[in-house]
């Protein structure tokens, strides 16, 4: 039997920007080193990268809690997202290639820019202050413990982002704000500025965010008979190509001529405005719903709903406001 090797519909590069689709979304979720492959074709393997841009090892790496001796009040510990690196390049060093964490010092709130809350901090020893949008950066409470083992990382693909906190909703976070800054006579008057600069609101429009966000299925074959039925409906294609597609995926081994369809279907599924993944609409704040523990560890989650699906539990950086 002829070898066949695998091949993307696309190289994954900085050329291309994959569109917000179903499909998209899941396979680009930051927790998957490599991007799944969906035919079989002839010929030698092209020398692109099938590795996942949208990959970030914060979310595949464990995470210890800090000794007692590490700890002190004026550091804080900060997951810094390899997405800042698109809109800030020289910040290389925040981003570790293994996921590592870094300490932020003198931690200041630096108002909005391009409709982001920005924060600032300094590492250690040194005078150069980093501004980083807040969905670009994750805070991490010293006695936290993660493991992407753990079973609820297997449940959900939405769940490693989900575990970490804001350092806009930090008690530790936000005091070290405090007294770092002159403007706010009080913690309160603080507190209530920065809640008032928040984009998202109960009402607001939204977009899922490509790397942060994942549709809710814990298989990929199940997301893939789902878009195979929506595909068939879409195109108005005849109900024997929803056979063959669902036998191809399961069995790729078939004869050579009908890897066409599949690969339309792929396309379809890649690029297609039908295919898109809908635009949200906030629906709730989950403030009521937090433990004195979540409220510890920075968590800020809001009930969105995409479509007809209402989606529980979603983190400020898994979604954009549309302006």
């Amino acid at each position: 039997m002829e070898h066949r090797h695998r091949k993307l519909l696309y190289p994954v590069n900085g050329g291309h920007k994959p569109k917000n689709t179903w499909l998209n979304l899941y396979d680009h979720f930051s927790s998957n080193l490599n991007i799944p492959i969906d035919f079989w074709y002839d010929g030698d393997r092209p020398s692109g990268s099938y590795k996942n841009s949208y990959y970030d090892p914060l979310f595949t790496r464990r995470f210890n809690v800090v000794t007692e001796e590490k700890r002190s009040p004026d550091k804080v510990r900060l997951l810094v997202l390899k997405s800042l690196l698109e809109v800030e390049p020289g910040y290389k060093r925040l981003c570790h290639h293994q996921g590592r964490p870094v300490w932020g010092y003198n931690l200041k709130y630096e108002g909005v820019s391009n409709n982001a809350r920005v924060v600032s901090f300094t590492l250690k020893g040194e005078g150069k202050r980093f501004y980083v949008p807040e969905h670009h950066v994750l805070y991490l409470e010293d006695g936290r413990f993660i493991s992407p083992q753990s079973y609820l990382f297997a449940t959900s693909p939405r769940l490693p982002l989900g575990t970490f906190g804001s350092p806009l909703r930090s008690e530790k976070c936000l005091q070290n704000m405090f007294n770092n800054q002159d403007e706010h006579q009080t913690y309160d008057d603080f507190i209530a500025a920065i809640e008032e600069d928040n984009p998202i609101l109960v009402g607001s429009l939204v977009t899922a965010r490509m790397g942060t966000f994942c549709p809710d299925y814990r298989y990929r074959r199940t997301l893939i008979t789902y878009l195979i039925d929506f595909y068939v409906e879409k195109t108005n294609k005849d109900q024997k190509l929803k056979s063959f597609l669902l036998k191809y995926y399961n069995d790729q081994w078939v004869k050579e001529g009908t890897v066409d369809e599949y690969k339309d279907f792929v396309t379809w599924c890649r690029e297609d405005k039908d295919a898109l993944f809908p635009l949200g609409l906030v629906i709730a704040d989950e403030d009521r719903n937090y433990s004195e523990e979540k409220i510890k560890q920075g968590i800020k989650t809001y009930t969105v709903r995409f479509g007809q699906t209402i989606y529980e539990g979603v983190a400020p950086y898994q979604i954009e406001v549309v302006t």
